[in-house]
């Protein structure tokens, strides 16, 4: 099902602004005294922000906009670890989908390799944040508007149902997230649109 959210995350380019708006949603979600350590390209020592709660709960964050989320996550996690830096907890945000089994496993995994408890934020997560409870954040860093209506998708992921069941007037091309009408609108496009 297209999402806006998801889409713009996706193609989010802004390394600045991604790790500005991790820190800004993870402060929301309960994270708050949350320090940004490497916002942008300065040298961050293996963290991207760190978060020292107390002496028994330390929790490191990574942001990653790469197209490889579980090659990145592997890549931190020895980053951290070669730092030498004592932590509890690893936070992993991506701009990508991970699967959920793909998840557990990772959780697990980090857990009996390194000893820390694993979180991860992909851009599902994400979504559900910035769609149901962080709208002026998605508005600041993906500009989509406050109001902006989910109908649009709607729209979208009927006309795509259509197309992939023959409708003749639509057509989807996956790709690039787009839909072209390919006649003058009939009047079930018009009803469907709302026109």
């Amino acid at each position: 099902m297209y999402n806006e959210t998801i889409a713009r995350l996706e193609k989010y380019t802004d390394i600045q602004g991604f790790e500005r708006l991790c820190a800004d949603i993870l402060t929301r979600l309960g994270y708050r005294g949350i320090d940004p350590q490497g916002v942008g390209k300065s040298k961050d020592g293996g963290k991207d922000a760190v978060l020292i709660k107390n002496e028994n709960e330390k929790i490191v964050f990574h942001f990653s906009l790469r197209k490889d989320p579980e090659i990145k996550l592997k890549e931190d996690l020895e980053l951290v670890k070669s730092s030498g830096k004592v932590y509890t907890d690893f936070i992993f945000v991506s701009s990508q989908q991970i699967l959920p089994l793909k998840k557990d496993a990772l959780k697990e995994e980090v857990k009996k390799e390194y000893g820390w408890t694993l979180d991860i934020f992909d851009n599902e997560r994400l979504r559900i944040e910035l769609d149901s409870h962080s709208k002026d954040l998605r508005k600041t860093y993906l500009g989509i508007e406050t109001g902006y209506s989910s109908r649009i998708d709607e729209i979208f992921d009927s006309l795509i149902q259509k197309a992939e069941n023959g409708f003749a007037n639509a057509l989807f091309h996956k790709r690039f997230n787009k839909i072209l009408l390919l006649a003058i609108p009939n009047r079930e496009t018009k009803d469907l649109m709302g026109l």
